[in-house]
């Protein structure tokens, strides 16, 4: 997330790879990373697993990730199927991707509570929809060649209701 860190604000910044040396050096040896949002009100989005040029694109990335391993880091990514806004373009031309409840209504995590007749802001991508397993598959495989050792899958479970569709 550019400007988010004071020490550097690339991933191929000098500075960065001087942090994971001293992390190194205190007897680390695991990074779970976690991409920024640019869609939505939160730090997470299914929609931005891809470097973007602001913090060098994928050259950066690839440089970041080779320093890592060469250090010894097993390097995991935290991957959410859930953080868009409500009226977000992709949830739009995607209707079909996210969570509905019984009534075909969109479920929308977080913030979701009987005070709010349970209508929080964010959609959740729909394990049954064939498109969303499709668009996640591919963004998995994406970051697995791109280097990265692992990734944690988060949000992709069936709860209550809120994959009636089945």
């Amino acid at each position: 997330n550019p400007g988010a860190y004071k020490e550097f604000t690339r991933l191929d910044d000098p500075a960065l790879f001087a942090m994971l040396k001293r992390w190194r050096q205190w007897g680390y040896n695991a990074i779970m990373a976690v991409a920024p949002n640019a869609t939505g009100k939160h730090a997470l989005s299914p929609f931005h697993y891809r470097p973007p040029d602001a913090v060098g694109g994928f050259a950066a990335e690839k440089t970041m990730l080779r320093r890592m391993h060469r250090l010894g880091f097993r390097v995991g990514i935290w991957f959410t199927t859930v953080g868009l806004d409500r009226a977000a373009p992709q949830v739009e031309a995607r209707r079909d991707w996210w969570t509905h409840r019984p009534n075909l209504e969109p479920f929308y995590a977080w913030d979701s509570n009987a005070g709010n007749q349970f209508t929080g802001y964010a959609p959740d991508g729909d394990p049954a929809s064939t498109g969303w397993r499709r668009f996640m598959l591919a963004e998995l495989r994406s970051l697995l060649d791109r280097g990265w050792n692992g990734v944690f899958i988060d949000g992709c479970i069936p709860r209550a209701s809120n994959h009636a569709r089945w």
